[in-house]
């Protein structure tokens, strides 16, 4: 897969009537660098990351699988513990 892997975000330009403008941008970084600051920071779901960072595989509605990996890392209690219940 060739894909693009840039990271992208949008400028919008507003004026006194409203939306005037809306500038696209994609910045290139370092993928290899980006998950060591990921394992670094001890990023939940890093495999997860890991594989939308490369492959471009995103796994955001796969609710069985969410839940197997919630499970298997304490997610879920960590959440509530940070929340007060």
């Amino acid at each position: 897969m060739n894909a693009d892997r840039r990271a992208q975000y949008a400028i919008l330009t507003i004026d006194d009537p409203g939306l005037a403008e809306v500038t696209f941008r994609k910045v290139a970084y370092n993928l290899e660098k980006e998950l060591v600051i990921a394992k670094e920071a001890a990023l939940p779901y890093l495999n997860l990351y890991q594989e939308i960072l490369f492959d471009g595989v995103a796994h955001t509605h796969d609710d069985e699988l969410l839940a197997k990996i919630n499970e298997q890392y304490g997610y879920l209690a960590s959440l509530e513990k940070l929340i007060g219940r």
